[in-house]
């Protein structure tokens, strides 16, 4: 069972939840006019079940990328915004449009001249991504994957299965999907077979729209197995569209037929070859050809937007390539938004490690001018603490650190840095009060995973424990957090090992997390894997603990922990794992009797 894990994006009011293959698309309300007075927007996010799959996280990694690089065209549904704060899974803000094409179908009667149209728009759309990201192939065109607005544009989206010539060279951009992938009635007989990717895919795929408008049903009917489709794709002849629709014209059986060929070479060879002659068949049927491409601007806050969500997917060099479209277009001796746009290719050069650039970009900088916010301000602090603290001047990063609070005390970011910033100086009083500051203000999985660092160096046991629960009930889709809330649970465990009735209390509620763990998209699996994990990080508690006792008593509190850790591992029905532990646990004691035995003769 999939429960969609709450999206706390406090810019966002959450409406409704869809559940897709890859994916839960929330449709939500921006608060405070943000992404200029939009009504609803859509938020896709990764399953979280399938966030702890590294190939697959890679791949909604490159989705977003693609996105945010796309901009904004009429024929393809426009990102506006991404995120990716660890441990959270990433998620996309798009533009909502209301249905697919295959709704849109469904409600409303569709003549010949609609089909041209909306399959001209696909190619628009395609065209245009050409452009953005040279050699994009979607590979999984279908009806559900067109939008159509309320006044009938076609809107290609979905990008999870694109293949792209080149990405940037940074590892979220890792290889693309291999092997057999689309939707089977959709599907182009080469990708039945593995065969290499080309664009004439996605023609073979529009051919197959194109079928299906014209003549109410798929180009081999209605077929229930991925074998029937890929026997059908692979060997039989499709029939002229005409047959089934005896209004559709001679040129547009032909134009179906060149693109559902079997073998690539014999199609339409490009998307555009394909949309010219749905336009060349327009002009001869109707007198007009279907209409030309619309273009697409991004405005000033669009692409501030859109650099940032390239540096939050980790694309510093992308996203400072629209920083730097924003400087071109602006009045940079006194407009803020100049301001704005040189700190974040500062920050995104820090981020990437581009030290020298970055402090050049930081010297053009002027905080004292009258358009700079406090927002900024404490931005502007915010990238001189990480510059120096990749300088190694952590005295200096403190310093600024405080700074970018006193400028933005209501912002959680930089309280959450000035909390790490006291952490890395041992003030771990001043880290816990800065961290808890931030998570008052945004409940953020980020923060939580810091405050437990912070109250594990201090050995604030059950105040760990307690936040960590606390934590799961917020995130409880998290296998960070989970890992969290298990190495805490033991370590108390450890310490009530003497009060039977605390230590059965800890014992239940972990017992009662971890089962219910798996109903929120986390596998069984890995489930156990944290428990045993957590297990052996922390069996050298005693070992590591006071070096001022003899070896003999520091193996006994070994031994000690890891007999409480069996007995927690007991409870929770590791039988296997308890017995290992407890195998351990008597190894070290025999050691730590020869250690004393030793000690008494020397």
């Amino acid at each position: 069972m999939n429960v969609p894990p709450p999206l706390r994006a406090n810019w966002l009011k959450q409406i409704s939840v869809v559940e897709g293959g890859m994916a839960f698309v929330y449709i939500c309300e921006p608060k405070d006019g943000f992404y200029e007075e939009r009504q609803r927007v859509a938020v896709k996010r990764l399953k979280p079940s399938l966030g702890n799959d590294e190939k697959t996280e890679v791949l909604f990694l490159r989705e977003c990328f693609l996105w945010m690089q796309a901009g904004a065209h009429p024929n393809i549904v426009s990102a506006l915004s991404a995120h990716e704060v660890r441990p959270e899974q990433p998620f996309v803000v798009l533009d909502y449009v209301p249905q697919s094409l295959r709704s849109w179908i469904k409600h409303k009667s569709l003549s010949i001249a609609d089909a041209f149209r909306i399959c001209t728009e696909i190619c628009f759309g395609l065209e245009y991504m050409q452009s953005v990201s040279p050699g994009f192939i979607h590979r999984d065109l279908k009806p559900e994957n067109v939008l159509v607005t309320s006044e009938g544009t076609a809107k290609v989206t979905d990008f999870g299965l694109a293949h792209v010539r080149a990405l940037s060279s940074t590892s979220s951009s890792a290889s693309a999907v291999t092997g057999p992938a689309g939707t089977p009635p959709y599907m182009a007989p080469e990708q039945f077979l593995g065969e290499e990717s080309s664009e004439s895919i996605d023609v073979y795929a529009i051919g197959c729209i194109l079928y299906e408008l014209l003549a109410g049903a798929p180009v081999f009917g209605w077929l229930w197995s991925f074998e029937e489709w890929q026997t059908a794709h692979v060997v039989k002849a499709a029939s002229p569209p005409s047959e089934r629709n005896r209004k559709c014209p001679k040129s547009i059986d032909t134009i179906v037929l060149n693109c559902l060929q079997k073998r690539p070479l014999d199609r339409f060879r490009t998307v555009r070859e394909l949309r010219e002659a749905l336009q060349a068949a327009s002009l001869a049927e109707y007198g007009t050809p279907s209409q030309t491409s619309g273009s697409g601007t991004r405005s000033m806050s669009q692409l501030l937007l859109a650099g940032q969500g390239l540096h939050n997917l980790g694309y510093y060099t992308k996203g400072n390539e629209i920083f730097a479209e924003v400087l071109n277009t602006t009045d940079e001796s006194t407009d803020g938004v100049a301001f704005l746009a040189k700190l974040k290719i500062a920050d995104g050069c820090v981020r990437s490690g581009k030290i020298t650039e970055a402090e050049r970009y930081i010297s053009w900088l002027d905080i004292n001018t009258g358009d700079v916010s406090e927002t900024d301000r404490a931005l502007y602090f915010s990238v001189l603490a990480a510059l120096s603290d990749v300088k190694g001047e952590d005295d200096l990063a403190l310093k600024y650190c405080e700074e970018a609070v006193r400028h933005e005390p209501e912002g959680s970011a930089p309280w959450h840095n000035l909390a790490a910033a006291y952490k890395k100086a041992n003030r771990l009083d001043d880290a816990e009060k800065a961290v808890r500051r931030a998570l008052k203000i945004s409940p953020n999985a980020k923060y939580f995973c810091l405050a437990m660092d912070i109250l594990f160096a201090s050995k604030q046991h059950e105040a760990a424990w307690e936040l960590s629960k606390h934590a799961i009930r917020l995130h409880p889709s998290s296998t960070t957090l989970l890992r969290y809330c298990a190495m805490s649970g033991f370590i108390l465990e450890v310490h009530r090992t003497k009060d039977q009735h605390s230590f059965n209390d800890v014992a239940s509620d972990m017992n009662r997390i971890m089962q219910d763990a798996p109903n929120h998209g986390i596998p069984v699996e890995k489930v156990n894997e944290i428990m045993m994990d957590s297990a052996e990080s922390i069996m050298s508690i005693g070992q590591r603990g006071d070096q001022d006792q003899s070896k003999s008593d520091r193996l006994l509190a070994r031994a000690k922990a890891m007999r409480s850790i069996a007995d927690s591992l007991l409870k929770h029905g590791k039988a296997e794992a308890a017995l290992s532990m407890l195998r351990k646990s008597h190894e070290l004691i025999e050691e730590a009797e020869n250690a004393e035995e030793h000690g008494r003769e020397d």
